[in-house]
């Protein structure tokens, strides 16, 4: 890792991120989401309820890359 520049290992992050709540967006209106979201906070949740958590979760990704990157630079 470059230390003298992070900024790829926090946009690698990023797109992990993003990637994953875009994954668990889908699984709650799944046929299986018992399954696929065993010990997430979303298996409880309705797909409505859950699907607002993950937008809103994708947002604060977005908003604290944004701030991670103007503070690096």
């Amino acid at each position: 890792m470059n230390l003298s520049n992070p900024l790829p290992l926090v946009w690698e992050n990023y797109e992990a991120s993003r990637a994953a709540l875009t994954i668990a967006k889908k699984a709650v209106t799944h046929d299986d989401k018992k399954t696929l979201l065993f010990h997430t906070p979303f298996k409880s949740k309705n797909p409505t309820e859950a699907k607002r958590t993950i937008e809103n979760s994708i947002k604060e990704v977005e908003d604290l890359f944004v701030f991670v990157c103007m503070v690096k630079i």
